[in-house]
């Protein structure tokens, strides 16, 4: 009984932006539309709930350039709010293309982000990567390091060759000279830490500890914990002479001893990868005193 109530709920709202709709149009056939405030169009946007009315919605947009009247930059806005609460991304993501061609200027940032993080939350990374492209390639939207942020662990979350992914979109933050945020920095280290012992993954870390320490400068205790396990777990592969990383803490068990002084300063937690904590206890399996000491003073309670 509720279905088919909500029916001709739905069905009435489709048909009262119908009626608007056909309003729109008989003022064009009249010619007069161009008398018509262009925030009359707000009012049908602002109904439209589903994909037919957005289809509705957007017949009466085109009538409306079709008499020259452009939308201001608070009308893409509201344009863009209809098309995600009509549920239509990919019509969203051509949106912002259409800054290219027929839109006079592009949605805001902020809308931008809510599309970014609704595509996340439905797992859709391979439109996430449409979108960043998108934006990358419209030369009047101002990149930022939110952006590469949302975009980067999109990637970190996709089935096939995450850390690949990732990286690409890294690097090209570099190239475009954004100073990302110290939390995407950690993202990629704790994935590409997370991968087998290897002289390539060995390269990756550095790569990121070296962007993240003159990109973001005072370091938090997340950021410590990570440089104690690069330095712990690649302790074979790279020589503190000659490495600028390990030239700063001769042993792993510094930065730990300033992250943990940061989080009694700040009082605030920080969650401690697992498998860092396991490679400290093979450490200490093994006979390392400094591993035994911090698993008992440092890390009791991740045990």
């Amino acid at each position: 009984m509720m279905y088919y109530t909500l029916r001709r709920l739905s069905n009435a709202n489709t048909n009262k932006v119908a009626k608007y709709v056909e309003k729109v149009a008989d003022l064009g056939k009249r010619n007069l539309l161009f008398r018509v405030d262009i925030r009359h169009i707000y009012s049908i946007w602002t109904i439209c709930k589903n994909e037919e009315e957005y289809k509705l919605g957007l017949s009466a947009t085109n009538h409306f350039y079709n008499f020259g009247r452009q939308l201001t930059p608070e009308g893409v806005n509201k344009l863009f709010v209809m098309t995600l609460r009509c549920k239509q991304t990919q019509e969203a993501i051509k949106l912002i293309e259409g800054c290219n061609d027929w839109l006079c200027n592009p949605p805001s940032l902020g809308m931008i982000y809510i599309l970014l993080g609704d595509l996340i939350s439905k797992k859709d990374f391979d439109s996430v990567f449409r979108l960043f492209k998108v934006v990358r390639t419209t030369w009047n939207i101002r990149l930022s390091n939110t952006l590469y942020h949302y975009s980067i662990v999109a990637m970190l979350m996709m089935d096939k060759n995450p850390l690949e992914e990732a990286l690409m979109l890294y690097g090209d933050a570099e190239v475009m000279n954004i100073r990302l945020k110290e939390e995407t920095h950690n993202f990629v280290l704790e994935h590409a830490l997370k991968k087998p012992v290897d002289d390539k993954h060995a390269i990756i870390c550095k790569y990121v500890l070296e962007r993240m320490i003159n990109e973001v400068g005072a370091l938090t205790s997340k950021s410590y914990y990570l440089i104690a396990w690069f330095i712990l777990k690649y302790k074979e592969h790279v020589h503190p002479s000659l490495d600028p990383i390990c030239s700063l803490y001769k042993d792993w068990t510094l930065p730990i001893r300033q992250a943990y002084t940061m989080e009694i300063l700040h009082t605030n937690n920080v969650d401690i990868p697992q498998e860092f904590v396991k490679d400290i206890q093979n450490e200490a399996e093994n006979g390392s005193k400094e591993a035994q000491f911090v698993l008992e003073h440092r890390l009791s309670a991740e045990l």
